[in-house]
């Protein structure tokens, strides 16, 4: 099973429009290392693909960001 597989309606379509604001703009989100911060990127259907393949953590079964605790 994949991350999108585990994905919630709601996370899909919120995935969904970004995917489309990215095409209508011509850019896309990205990693400096796929690990930091996101950068703005010229688009590229990787970087889609990667966006899309999101971990689904809106759930309330989810732990916390120790930021949060």
């Amino acid at each position: 099973m994949t991350p999108m597989d585990r994905q919630s309606p709601q996370v899909r379509a919120f995935l969904d429009a970004i995917t489309a604001v990215c095409r209508k703009h011509g850019l896309a989100l990205g990693h400096e290392d796929f690990q930091g911060g996101f950068e703005v990127r010229p688009y590229a259907e990787d970087l889609i693909v990667w966006l899309n393949a999101a971990a689904d953590r809106t759930g309330p079964d989810q732990e916390p960001y120790p930021w949060q605790q």
